[in-house]
């Protein structure tokens, strides 16, 4: 199949004419005949990744990176992450010889988990693949690399608990 990136239903904020894509473009949705798998060409660069990864999230993204108040989005936001991790955690071993349990979060984005179960007690560990969300988390004194990076540093790494939140529509 094949239509062009005009063709789609989109919002009319995003603009991916940085990374070669405008109203004309064709997309081709290939299904391989070997395995099944069904992707999209053009595929996204690496050094685009972030841009898409962050099209239409700008606001959001300045005020997290630079705001140095909360706004009620802001604590909102954060707040957000309690149930998913409430059902996370009904899931948690109990053997108490475990604690502290390792948490990994994949798409650690701003911190927020990372941060909540921190302060519980937890050892948290995350990846993403944005620059800045890294450097942030960081800053936090969050332990948030790269997953490339992250499988250097940590090659043996084990979790008790994984979260795997708001991020396959990247993928």
């Amino acid at each position: 199949l094949t239509v062009t990136y005009g063709q789609l239903k989109q919002k009319a904020s995003l603009d991916y004419t940085a990374v070669g894509v405008d109203a004309n473009t064709p997309l081709r949705v290939v299904r391989c005949r070997d395995c099944g798998l069904v992707f999209v060409n053009p595929r996204v660069k690496p050094e685009s990744e972030c841009l898409i990864y962050n099209e239409c999230k700008q606001a959001l993204y300045k005020n997290n990176l630079e705001a140095p108040k909360q706004t009620i989005a802001d604590l909102k936001r954060k707040i957000d992450y309690i149930q998913p991790l409430m059902c996370l955690l009904q899931h948690a071993p109990r053997d108490v010889e475990r604690w502290p349990l390792k948490f990994f979060d994949f798409g650690a984005g701003w911190g927020h988990s990372l941060g909540m179960l921190r302060e519980l007690g937890l050892d948290v560990y995350g990846v993403d693949i944005d620059v800045e969300r890294i450097k942030l988390c960081q800053g936090k004194g969050l332990d948030v690399l790269s997953p490339a990076d992250f499988e250097t540093n940590y090659p043996d790494f084990k979790a008790d608990l994984v979260m795997w939140q708001s991020n396959i529509e990247h993928l």
